[in-house]
């Protein structure tokens, strides 16, 4: 079967949870024999050894505009006549079997309607709130920006161009639902899907006796709290202080306040040049993972990571990052609620074995989320 894959990133230097997905996707659709070719915005990280189509974009540079510039974009986006042409053009000499999209920010809101004049089966694979709000990023405590006048006409444009493709794919039952009560995919089939992971066989933890080592892993920004979590770690019992270590992997442009913040502080520790190596040997070496995420979250790739490493995981009570810890075991705290934070870091250190429990048993459910699992779930679909 020969099928078109669309995100707008492909190839990027920092992987982020959707760009995974849709490689791992790509990676285990074409070793299962499918032929397959993928559409993306163009940036300087380009893929050599993949058949892809880069499309011109400043999407990869939206954050360094002005916000009214920023806004005037998102409208341009939408309606976005160029990449419209363009993708129907590919899909006509390309005569692929099945499209599945993915995030089409920065691609365009008209590219389903280019795949419906197609006449190809369509999947839309859902990876956060973009086409309800478009930055994609609803903080928590802000939820009134989506009643805005602004975002309900953003919001009707979205339905009226997406309309309903033939399957939608959630990873989180929340986001689902939240894109039906903003009367999103009508007509649509609709199904929950966890993302895959690459699950870690021979995984070895080489955490020490000496130290409880807790681990954030993420972008350095206010969506996925990183300055609420150095204060909260900063505001706990200097007693406490002296047994935990806290490292920061990630990068963003907040990187130089987050360093600047962690200054005076010897226990919070900020690797250099993390890349995913690193990532999963500070899993090898740490005892909890921190998710401190303000923003809804969907399903962090970051979980599925840390229960592939037996890693037990401390996280906001956000979004579909509830039922991810539900199902696979960990804390949750009251998003931005320092004190709660603090309380469940306190439980984590005076409960050490059962929070090793939760992250044995963690990787044990985990294994169902394997590549080879979410590949067969979406061949079903594709047939």
């Amino acid at each position: 079967m020969k099928i078109c894959l669309i995100n707008n990133v492909y190839g990027n230097q920092h992987k982020a949870g959707a760009e995974n997905i849709v490689s791992l996707l790509s990676s285990g659709l074409r070793q299962k024999g499918h032929e397959v070719f993928l559409i993306a915005t163009d940036t300087k990280y380009k893929v050599r050894d993949e058949k892809i189509y880069y499309l011109a974009s400043i999407f990869s540079r939206l954050n360094h505009l002005p916000f009214l510039l920023r806004l005037l974009w998102h409208w341009w986006d939408a309606l976005n006549v160029i990449n419209y042409l363009k993708v129907k053009n590919i899909l006509l000499n390309e005569k692929p079997d099945v499209v599945i999209a993915h995030n089409l920010k920065g691609l365009g809101l008209l590219l389903p309607r280019a795949i419906r004049k197609s006449k190809l089966k369509y999947i839309q694979v859902l990876h956060d709130v973009q086409l309800i709000y478009p930055s994609g990023l609803l903080i928590y405590g802000e939820e009134r920006a989506l009643r805005m006048p602004w975002t309900i006409v953003y919001q009707y444009l979205s339905q009226k161009l997406i309309k309903s493709p033939n399957y939608v794919i959630s990873p989180s039952e929340w986001l689902i639902n939240l894109h039906k009560e903003k009367k999103f995919f009508i007509n649509s089939k609709t199904k929950i899907i966890r993302n895959p992971v690459k699950i870690i066989d021979n995984f070895q933890s080489e955490t020490g006796k000496n130290v409880y080592r807790f681990l954030f892993v993420g972008q350095f920004n206010k969506a996925k709290g990183i300055k609420f979590l150095i204060e909260a770690f900063i505001n706990l019992n200097d007693n406490i202080k002296g047994k935990i270590e806290l490292n920061l992997i990630g990068y963003g442009e907040e990187k130089d306040k987050v360093a600047a913040l962690c200054k005076n502080h010897r226990n919070i520790i900020i690797p250099n040049n993390p890349d995913h190596e690193m990532v999963l040997g500070e899993m090898n070496k740490s005892d909890c993972l921190i998710v401190p995420s303000l923003c809804y979250e969907n399903s962090p790739t970051v979980i599925y990571e840390a229960a592939s490493c037996a890693l037990p995981v401390i996280a906001s009570r956000i979004g579909g990052v509830t039922e991810l810890i539900h199902e696979l075991g960990g804390l949750l705290f009251e998003p931005g609620n320092k004190k709660d934070l603090i309380k469940k870091i306190e439980w984590a250190l005076m409960n050490k074995e059962k929070m090793k429990i939760i992250g044995k048993n963690s990787k044990e459910k985990i294994k169902k989320y394997s590549i080879s699992n979410y590949i067969n779930k979406i061949e079903k679909i594709l047939q």
